[in-house]
């Protein structure tokens, strides 16, 4: 809520020159995979068990590494954010 306060309730904008930000497309993409697999993977039988949960946690870690590399600059598999 205070950082809301701080940009007034404004929203904030995700696009530069008319174009939207570097990397924006790409972390769009991937969240949207890693939410069809989850979606996948919950389904599956019903059942949260030990093995699910860890590869939940996993791609939860690959989702923060890879918006964290991006806004440092870096890149996945040869593709620049």
């Amino acid at each position: 809520m205070r950082r809301q306060r701080r940009h007034g309730f404004r929203l904030v904008r995700m696009i530069q020159d008319g174009k939207p930000m570097p990397g924006l497309v790409g972390i769009r993409i991937l969240l949207c995979v890693l939410t069809l697999v989850t979606l996948l993977i919950m389904w599956h039988k019903h059942q949260l068990t030990r093995t699910k949960a860890l590869v939940l946690c996993a791609l939860y870690a690959l989702f923060v590494a890879y918006a964290v590399a991006g806004s440092l600059g870096w890149g996945f598999f040869g593709i620049g954010l």
